[in-house]
Formats: structure tokens, C-alpha cells, sequence
């Protein structure tokens, strides 16, 4: 027994099982008019559906399930049962006949097919359906009649003389079979691998999902057993052939690996020719991870069995692995926002309170990828039962998510908890401690002062002088005697209190004036505002590739900057 013979018995026997329980497919079957419009919304045109049915009759298509009032009288239609209606079921088996003179004029040919006859198709037939209109699309050089209208006779009858001899061809015939078997081996698998490919599971009365389930798990074992018996490559060259042809159908690889990362490919919404392109690649899929689940191997994924050559490594140079389809949401989230997609939570901003929250929240806006959790000082766990924020960071280790921190240094104990989860790299991003506090760190006392004048000018709050609120204000270097002091001598200024809005207000003054006069002085390389620092460390996180900052650089635990790690 070959290889190909037992594909050949693969084949027969699974789709005898499924033309029996058609239950088991998750796709529905179309009727011709079903199958006419679905290849239209492919951009495939069929004249109509009395046209499949004279593609069905003269064996260039094969159909998944054949319907008959009276008993049909044809080997190649092997009868599957007959019910005590006067129904009969039929298995379409038959295989397109050589004809010496071609196939021109062969819909004319015959009868046409009987009216008592149902016939139905699997949607992958459309495989099939893009052969023929592909095959037999005799055309001209568009500019033909421009040019020299007499040449479109003499050129169209080449063509046809052309296809009558290739018809007439055993090549012909075998082609056509070689295509129906492209898709019944997609049908046979379908069961089995299409919730991995599309994400979703159907059933349909009188069946439950427990029932349903039980049946294809059934099915799925009795297939699996007898694939290893067959010639890996058997299967390989029919679904290098559908990756080939979807890649003739549209050539873009990367759009292809976007939609299949995206909702629209589980729902099967896609029209047009990509919409062709990405069932083609899907039925492709089922075969491989229908493969996957016997043999002891990875295959190829679809976009490596196209045209051209992957070099080694390039895959996951641009994607962030090996194994696209395969791969874990966290990868994935590495290449989609590297090219400008966001893809879920790419920082999350750990902050002590409501004037931090509004502070970077006004700076970075409202974009996609960050998130913000005011922790409003509960780096610790009560009553010394753990370190809640440490497992916070850890989680965001496991998921790929670059971490910034801002708390005040008045507090020894929050400080000894950051800096330990850098030191046991359980934090990726970035710390800031604000000493002594978030608006000493980040401005002057005669910074402070401005922008509580601004403050007082744009509520049209009367008496605030900034002389006098310097005078009243000497020695203060906290923002808690700030706000005391305030509380006692500016009553008017009572609105004005840390949270959103204060923090809003000195975000807006930094970013008018990121340089900080203290770092200035102290004649730093670096000598922006550390909330100026932390919204751009923000912005940078969100395009970055975490995987690779992560393998190059660690979070220093003395100073909260990421270093280079020791080659």
C-alpha cells in the first residue's frame, strides 16, 4: 500500500462517517445558491448557481452531501442510507471522466441535473471554485480592443483551441481530483481542529454541548490513530498548496498574521479576496494542527510554507518568536505593539496618591497600553501578613509588563519594598523615590509658589500675592507644611488641596519647564524633572519590546534607573 493510496482510504472512510452525522462539522453545509453568494462575497465569480450544479455534474466538483427523492443508480454515488421517508443519502465519490475532445461546451452537453437531487457543499469547496474560475478565465490583454480589435478574435481562439487540448488532458482530470481532495482532507480534519483555529465551539438541536463534544471527541481519536500510518509529505503537499495559492490570491504575509491575530478571522467576517486568502490559510491550519496533535513534531506555520525562504531566525526577529500562531499572548503583544498596534496593558504606573495620579495621567493622556493604580500608600500588606505590592509586581513580570513606581522617601518601609523587589528582579521599569516628598522632588519652593498664584489667578481668588505667599512660606519644604500653613493664612486658597486637580496644575507647569533648577546646580547629565522622567519612561515603555529591554537591562536597586546587565 503507498502513501497516497492511504490518504485515498482516509479520505473515503471519514468522509463516508461525515456525509452519515453531518452533525459533526462545525461548519454548515451550503446549497448551491448558499455556495454561489459565498463564493461572490469571496470575489469569486460563478455565473450562477445552475452553474455549480453543472460543475457538480460533470465531476469538476465534488459535493459533501447528496440528497435524492428516488434511489440514484450511479456507482460513483455510494448509497450511505435510505430512511423510511424515501430519502437517500449519498456519498459523492465520483472523479472527473477524460474526454478526447475537452470539456468546451460540456454544460450543454447533458441533461441538466434532476430537480428531485439536493445537493450540498462544505464552504471549503470554494478551493475548488477558485481552480475553476481561475483555469477557465479566457481573456485578452486589457488594451487588446484599444489596440487592434481584430486580434481579440484571433487571440481568443488560440485560447480555446489551447483549453480544448488541455482538457482533453489526464493532467486535467487529475488536477481537478487533486484540488476536491485539498478540501475534503480541510473537511475531514475540520472537526477536530477547527475550535483551535477559530477560537469557538457549535452544536445544534437535539444535540447539547456535552453530546456534541462527546461525538467529535469520539471521531477525533478514530482519525488521529490512523495518521501515522501515512506519509507525513502526502499531507504537507496538499496544504503547500493552499498556502501558495492564498499567498497568489493576496501576498501580504504580515497583513495575513495580523487577521488571524484579530477577532475577524474567529468569526469568518472577512469578504473580497483576503477574505478568500484567509480560508485558504485556515483550512491549511486545521490540517496542521490536526497533524500536531498524533506526530511527535512542530510543522511549518502557514506563512513559512508560501513563497520564498524564512532565514533562520527571522521569524523571530520579527516576530518575537518562532511560533506565531502558537504563541503566547504575551509574544504576541511584543510584535503588534511593536508595529503600532496597542495589544492590552503594555505599563502599568504604580502611584502613592491622587496628586501623582493626576499629574502623570495629564502628561501621558489617554492612551491605550498604560494603566495607571493609585496605591494611595498601601505598599504593605496589614499586620505584616506579605508584601501585596511585591505580588503585584511579580504578576507583572509574568505578563510582560514594564512597571513604574512613584512613592515618596518619607517612608522607610515603602522604600525598603521597592528596592528589594529590584534587587530580586522582581520589578522591570522603573522607581522613583520623590525626597522628601512628590512636589519637593520635583519643584522649588518659589516654583510651588507660582503655581498656586496661577491657580488663584484662574479661579479669580482675590488677596494672593506672590511676595507675600514667599514671606509666609520661608523654611517650608514639605508639602504637608505647605498646605498647613496655607489652610491657616490663605483661607480662601481652602479648594486648592493635593489630589487630580493640584496635580494636573504641576504636571502643566513641568512640562512648560521640564528642566529642574536643583538638578541644574547640581550640574547633572540628566537634569529633567523626575515626573517629567517618568512620563516619558511611560511613553517609551508603551512601544518598547519588553522581552529584549529585559534581556539587556535590570532595574539598579540603589537608584531605580535600569543598567545594563553583566555580559
Amino acid at each position: 500500500m503507498t502513501s497516497s493510496t492511504g490518504l485515498d482510504q482516509l479520505l473515503l472512510e471519514y468522509r463516508r462517517c461525515i456525509t452519515s452525522s453531518t452533525e459533526l462539522l462545525q461548519n454548515d453545509l451550503l446549497s448551491p445558491q448558499q455556495l454561489l453568494q459565498y463564493a461572490k462575497d469571496r470575489n469569486i465569480r460563478i455565473f450562477n448557481q445552475e452553474t455549480i450544479k453543472h460543475l457538480w455534474r460533470i465531476g469538476i466538483i465534488r459535493a459533501d452531501h447528496v440528497v435524492a427523492e428516488k434511489e440514484i443508480k450511479r456507482p460513483a454515488l455510494e448509497l450511505i442510507s435510505a430512511d423510511d421517508a424515501g430519502i437517500y443519502t449519498y456519498l459523492d465519490t465520483r472523479k472527473i471522466r477524460r474526454r478526447k475532445k475537452g470539456y468546451g461546451g460540456s454544460f450543454s452537453k447533458k441533461s441538466p441535473v434532476r430537480k428531485d437531487i439536493e445537493l450540498y457543499f462544505h464552504p471549503f469547496r470554494l478551493f475548488v471554485l477558485y481552480h475553476v474560475e481561475r483555469v477557465f478565465s479566457i481573456g485578452t490583454n486589457s488594451t487588446q480592443y484599444l489596440n487592434y480589435p481584430e486580434g481579440q478574435i484571433t487571440v481568443s481562439k488560440m485560447l480555446i483551441e489551447h483549453m480544448d487540448k488541455w482538457t482533453s488532458t489526464q493532467q486535467y482530470c487529475d488536477l481537478f481530483d487533486k484540488w476536491n481532495k485539498t478540501a475534503e482532507l480541510s473537511i475531514i480534519f475540520e472537526p477536530i481542529s477547527y475550535q483551535e483555529v477559530y477560537g469557538s465551539f457549535r452544536w445544534s438541536f437535539p444535540d447539547d454541548e456535552n453530546t456534541a463534544r462527546a461525538k467529535r471527541e469520539k471521531y477525533s481519536k478514530d482519525v488521529l490513530l490512523q495518521i501515522p500510518s501515512i506519509n507525513t509529505a502526502d499531507f504537507e503537499e496538499h496544504r503547500k498548496d493552499l498556502c501558495q495559492n492564498a499567498e497568489l490570491v493576496d501576498s501580504n504575509k504580515l497583513l495575513h498574521v495580523l487577521i488571524h491575530l484579530t477577532s475577524w478571522h474567529r468569526e469568518q467576517k472577512m469578504k473580497g479576496e483576503i477574505g478568500e486568502c484567509m480560508l485558504f490559510l485556515s483550512m491549511a491550519e486545521i490540517i496542521r494542527r490536526t497533524l500536531e496533535r498524533t506526530l511527535d513534531q512542530k510543522l511549518p506555520e502557514e506563512d513559512q510554507l508560501g513563497f520564498g525562504q524564512w532565514m533562520p531566525g527571522a521569524r523571530k526577529m520579527l516576530y518575537g518568536t518562532d511560533r506565531v500562531f502558537d504563541a503566547d499572548q504575551k509574544v504576541l503583544r511584543e510584535f503588534l505593539s511593536g508595529i503600532g498596534i496597542d495589544y492590552g496593558t503594555k505599563v502599568r504606573c504604580y502611584l502613592e496618591g491622587e496628586t501623582e495620579l493626576g499629574a502623570l495621567k495629564h502628561a501621558v493622556g489617554d492612551l491605550n497600553g498604560i494603566e495607571f493604580v493609585n496605591l494611595r500608600g498601601h505598599f504593605i500588606e496589614k499586620r505584616g501578613k506579605g508584601l501585596a505590592f511585591m505580588g503585584s509586581l511579580k504578576n507583572d513580570i509574568k505578563s510582560h509588563v514594564f512597571s513604574i513606581v512613584l512613592l515618596d522617601g518619607d517612608r522607610q518601609d515603602f522604600t525598603r519594598v521597592v528596592k528589594k523587589a529590584a534587587e530580586e528582579e522582581y520589578i522591570f521599569g522603573r522607581y522613583f523615590i520623590s525626597t522628601p516628598d512628590f512636589e519637593f522632588s520635583n519643584f522649588s519652593l518659589k516654583e510651588l509658589v507660582e503655581i498656586l498664584v496661577a491657580i488663584a489667578n484662574k479661579d479669580d481668588i482675590e488677596g494672593v500675592i506672590k511676595e507675600d505667599l514667599l514671606s509666609d512660606l520661608v523654611g517650608v519644604s514639605s508639602s504637608k507644611d505647605l498646605f498647613r500653613i496655607l489652610g491657616q493664612t490663605y483661607p480662601q486658597l481652602n479648594n486648592i488641596r493635593k489630589g487630580e486637580r493640584w496635580g494636573q496644575e504641576l504636571m502643566d507647569y513641568a512640562i512648560k519647564n521640564p528642566k529642574s533648577p536643583s538638578r541644574e546646580e547640581e550640574g547633572g547629565v540628566n537634569n529633567e524633572r523626575p515626573i517629567i522622567e517618568a512620563a516619558r519612561v511611560a511613553l517609551i515603555g508603551r512601544k518598547s519590546g519588553y522581552i529584549k529591554s529585559r534581556d539587556k537591562y535590570k532595574v539598579s536597586p540603589d537608584t531605580g534607573i535600569l543598567i545594563e546587565r553583566e555580559k
